[in-house]
């Protein structure tokens, strides 16, 4: 079975961000890391996360639900519908991803066809 594997442009600078300054200024060094960390996971789940599953984040980082939980809704840096919280950068980079997976692979069976025809 295939597993996607997803990479996303990651800012060098993305540190001097307002939103990640004032939660460094917040969390320190440790909310930035549960940040991206939050980021990894909903790259790995398509974009979506429940919110129900603070909890086992937290466990997963070994630090508690409310450090997670505030990275989550106090530094406008994911936005939250009904139960799930997401990334609109993040998902516009996954969308991106696929899109251009599916249009490579159009190219390429329409390359095979082609190849397959001329001999």
């Amino acid at each position: 079975m295939e597993k996607n594997t997803f990479w996303f442009k990651h800012d060098y600078n993305a540190n001097n961000d307002y939103k990640i300054l004032f939660l460094r200024q917040q969390l320190g060094i440790e909310g930035y890391g549960i940040y991206w960390y939050l980021i990894e996971k909903l790259a790995d789940s398509g974009g979506f996360l429940p919110l129900k599953i603070i909890p086992v984040l937290s466990l997963q980082m070994q630090t508690n639900e409310a450090k997670v939980d505030a990275v989550i809704r106090m530094f406008e840096l994911f936005e939250i519908d009904n139960e799930n919280f997401f990334s609109l950068r993040l998902n516009k980079s996954i969308e991106k991803i696929i899109n251009l997976k599916e249009i490579n692979s159009i190219k390429g069976k329409l390359s095979a066809e082609k190849r397959k025809n001329n001999s």
